[in-house]
């Protein structure tokens, strides 16, 4: 989900980027249809695309929407509305023939992500509710994988009246789908519900063995991560009936198929001894699950999953204190799967860890190298960098991180601090104040501001943060200590005096 949302950032960059490149003074209007139909990713689109574009940008986007005064109350600011019987003129897609149906239905992921929706429609319009349930339950599989969930979940209302039908009597077929539908309700926030869906679509119908086992693994990581009521109890009763399952079939000559299962049931039993502070044996499951699969398949097959394990190997090591060790998992993770940021952003977290933050900023740079705009990597790569003292680049990578997630006060009292050590004062107050108005009740921040206004020659203004910082924190000698000074500036001896007397008060109190 982080990554779709990552990719939202990425086309906001794409479109600012066109507007800018294209040297087009006017002011854009981006008009929105059918906005009330519109789904989880494409709101989130839109709405951070009118914030991002609001400031310098000129471009509005205005959405037609039947709902009213209080539900807009919702939306963004810089997002727009217009009624929805505005008369606008309408951009329609042809609807496509036979043909092209049966092109589209045969075509790869790629094209049927462009354009299932108009085949959906066509079998809609035909009444064949089976047919738009098998494209439904394909295209909620390439949507899992994209982290599309919200979308995926969408699909369901068409998929599941057919359910029976669609998997045809085929255990596999069956447990396989049934994965691909508690995926999308979990990763969504519906944990509960894909816990009855689960049920209900695999009670009574699942009797082979490793299927049984693969069932109570996502059992187990219900009551252990999705379902509001955590239950370790029931999780490990789940895990080690999963692991009986498996065991049936050490003598059968399929054993070998099903290798990750087990090696996936025992990081999930892993994880259950994490919670219960059995770190040792949480990292023993990971290393031999991570050794039987490799022994079992070699070496070069299965990359993606075996760094999966090689992951897990290194959060569990982190856990440990075990620094060193961890970041071994993490380039063996990277070996077998070299573009996937999250290594590297992990790697660069444990290397800041250990004081390595020239070592951290070049995994940072991969990690941003490999992935939509990253913003938890840009703030991490922005403390190395102030770290070391390299302000400017601790300003851009910092900056580009308020773009992307604004609600970030202590990150513009860090780059007040940064302006202030540069002699920028003036972009130091303009920061403090941002930081300021998004948390109000920030004593420290005004205490802060208050410094560079004194400094500044703006008695008012600094006395003005005092008094609101006393009045916040009225037992904290410095903060009357600090009174005072502004007092003496002004040539108020009585009020100088009154304050230091209340400094020396609250030192002897305390």
């Amino acid at each position: 989900m982080e990554r779709a949302y990552r990719l939202v950032h990425g086309l906001v960059g794409i479109v600012l980027e066109w507007k800018q490149a294209t040297d087009d003074q006017r002011q854009w209007l981006i008009v929105v249809r059918n906005f009330d139909h519109a789904q989880h990713l494409a709101v989130r689109f839109l709405a951070e695309l009118a914030r991002r574009a609001a400031s310098d940008s000129r471009i509005d986007v205005v959405i037609q929407t039947d709902r009213d005064t209080s539900a807009m109350a919702s939306f963004p600011p810089d997002m727009k509305a217009i009624p929805r019987d505005v008369q606008l003129s309408v951009i329609t897609s042809p609807p496509i023939d036979a043909a092209t149906a049966e092109v589209i239905a045969a075509s790869d992921d790629t094209v049927l992500e462009l354009h299932f929706p108009r085949l959906l429609q066509y079998y809609r319009d035909r009444q064949n509710s089976f047919a738009a349930a098998q494209l439904a339950l394909r295209v909620l599989a390439v949507y899992n994988r994209r982290g599309y969930y919200h979308e995926a979940k969408s699909l369901l209302p068409t998929i599941l009246p057919h359910f029976d039908l669609l998997v045809d009597g085929d255990q596999s077929k069956r447990m396989n789908s049934v994965s691909e539908i508690n995926s999308c309700l979990v990763a969504s926030g519906d944990g509960e519900q894909a816990l009855r869906t689960v049920r209900a679509l695999t009670d009574q119908y699942i009797t082979e063995p490793h299927l049984l086992a693969n069932i109570n693994y996502i059992f187990a990581m219900h009551h252990l991560r999705y379902l509001d009521a955590k239950d370790t109890e029931s999780a490990e009763h789940c895990l080690l009936l999963a692991k009986d399952y498996l065991r049936t079939l050490d003598d059968h000559p399929t054993a070998g198929e099903h290798a990750f299962l087990k090696a996936f049931i025992d990081n999930g039993l892993a994880f259950l001894r994490i919670r219960q502070k059995r770190h040792q044996e949480a990292f023993d499951l990971c290393r031999l699950a991570y050794e039987s699969v490799t022994h079992d398949l070699g070496e070069s097959r299965h990359l993606l999953h075996r760094s999966v394990l090689q992951y897990n190997m290194a959060q569990v090591h982190v856990m440990l204190g075990q620094l060193e060790e961890a970041l071994e998992c993490y380039r063996a993770a990277i070996a077998m799967d070299p573009f996937y940021a999250e290594y590297h952003a992990e790697s660069g977290s444990i290397l800041e860890q250990l004081g390595r933050d020239a070592d951290a900023i070049d995994q940072y740079t991969q990690a941003l190298e490999y992935s939509p705009p990253y913003p938890g990597v840009y703030l991490r790569k922005a403390t190395c960098h102030a770290r070391r003292e390299e302000w400017q680049d601790a300003l851009t990578c910092s900056g580009i991180c308020l773009e992307l997630t604004p609600d970030q006060p202590e990150l513009h009292a860090a780059r007040a601090e940064i302006f202030a050590e540069l002699g920028q004062t003036d972009a130091a107050l303009a920061e403090y104040d941002r930081a300021i108005a998004m948390t109000d009740d920030s004593v420290a921040m005004r205490v802060n501001r208050a410094v560079l206004h004194y400094n500044n020659g703006a008695y008012e203004q600094a006395l003005a943060d005092m008094d609101e910082v006393i009045a916040r924190d009225s037992q904290n000698p410095n903060h009357y200590e600090n009174r005072a000074a502004i007092y003496q500036a002004i040539d108020r001896q009585d009020l100088h005096q009154r304050d230091l007397s209340m400094a020396e008060h609250f030192k002897e109190a305390a």
